[in-house]
């Protein structure tokens, strides 16, 4: 846990509890990933909302109030690659890394 608090920090080049970092949203559609993810998260204390598509995400209406976005980039629907442009034609920065091997985006 203390190392995953260390390479969250490092990551976002400040302190995990940050209020900068006031919530984290979950989205994905494997049940699983829900479940389990937001509970490791908020061991570290932190915030966390989880979302079954990125269409739940933009309907909760807590896009502005997210700090850090864990996205799947394939999911039925919106896929992360779109939900991460239409965050961006909304004038929402976000910075982000992905791979084939790692489907989400680094919070940022």
């Amino acid at each position: 846990m203390a190392r995953l608090h260390h390479e969250l920090a490092r990551d976002t080049g400040r302190n995990i509890m940050d209020d900068s970092l006031a919530l984290v949203s979950v989205v994905d559609d494997d049940e699983s990933v829900r479940e389990s993810l937001p509970d490791l998260l908020k061991m570290l204390g932190l915030a966390v909302e989880a979302f079954a598509s990125a269409e739940g995400l933009l309907n909760a209406g807590l896009v502005d109030e997210t700090g850090c976005l864990i996205l799947d980039v394939m999911m039925p629907g919106m896929s992360g690659r779109a939900l991460q442009r239409e965050l961006q034609r909304r004038g929402i920065p976000r910075r982000s890394s992905s791979s084939p091997l790692t489907p989400t985006h680094r919070c940022a």
